[in-house]
């Protein structure tokens, strides 16, 4: 969890409590119900540094005004190379138990462009023992932008290329929950709620990974090694019904509480 995440004390718990988290829990999941479909998300090699793309409830682990950025520039020299930048920003408003977040992403791969902009909303629920659940909420717009100028085709006659430049702009919204204290976190989200995928195919016929919503699981904790020397390793699930699951290990090394080291 990051460095700001909340310290609770065992006394801040209250009554409604359970209420509060039955509530959460049923809104979550009776949301998820099998009606809906959804689009694949896109992969980060280091999540942890972009835990906000996949569970909203995360916005509400920061105590303090943060912005994060990440900028990755693969296979230099290879003409349409990925190159994928993220922001995000978060505020916490600790008198009402709330925090909000902003998240900009960007990626372009050859002649294929997409962006989206996350606002999030999450409720931090104090529990007994340092325990905190978190409950977040989050709407996206989603850009997709395809150059067909680019493209090379080995048939000229192919009926699928499209011609000029083709935008998309689709809206969609997410929720999640998280438990976390000091040390650990587990967490369960569904980032997309809506079927409305930036670029489908004609392949993506009725059944494919298209048509289901993506469930992410996450989970990690902290270890203090030695004064200055912490490890914090990570897990990253991700289920879809109608693609093989894929899991995803990151570990991060704290030095000196100044200097992230990691690998994934």
């Amino acid at each position: 969890m990051p460095n700001h995440c909340r310290g609770i004390s065992p006394s801040s718990g209250k009554p409604n409590i359970m209420r509060n988290l039955l509530i959460l829990t049923g809104f979550f999941w009776l949301a998820y119900l099998p009606a809906g479909t959804a689009q694949q998300s896109a992969q980060f090699t280091q999540f942890t540094f972009n835990k906000l793309n996949f569970n909203p409830s995360l916005t509400g682990a920061y105590e303090a005004l943060t912005f994060t950025g990440f900028y990755r520039h693969q296979w230099f020299g290879v003409e349409g190379a990925p190159r994928t930048g993220m922001v995000n920003v978060v505020a916490p408003l600790t008198r009402h138990n709330t925090v909000l977040g902003l998240a900009v992403s960007y990626d372009q791969i050859g002649m294929t462009q997409t962006g989206q902009a996350t606002a999030s909303y999450a409720y931090v629920m104090r529990m007994p023992s340092g325990l905190q659940l978190l409950g977040g909420l989050s709407g996206t717009v989603e850009y997709g932008r395809v150059d067909w100028s680019m493209a090379d085709p080995g048939d000229l006659g192919d009926q699928l290329l499209g011609t000029g430049m083709e935008n998309i702009w689709k809206p969609n919204f997410g929720a999640g929950l998280t438990l976390h204290n000091q040390s650990w976190y587990v967490g369960v989200s569904v980032p997309r709620f809506l079927k409305n995928a930036l670029f489908r195919g004609p392949k993506d016929q009725q059944g494919s990974a298209a048509d289901y919503r993506e469930i992410y699981g996450m989970a990690g904790f902290d270890v203090g090694v030695s004064p200055g020397f912490r490890i914090r390793p990570g897990v990253l699930m991700s289920y879809n019904p109608a693609a093989p699951l894929d899991l995803g290990f990151d570990l991060s090394v704290l030095l000196m509480n100044q200097f992230i080291l990691g690998a994934a």
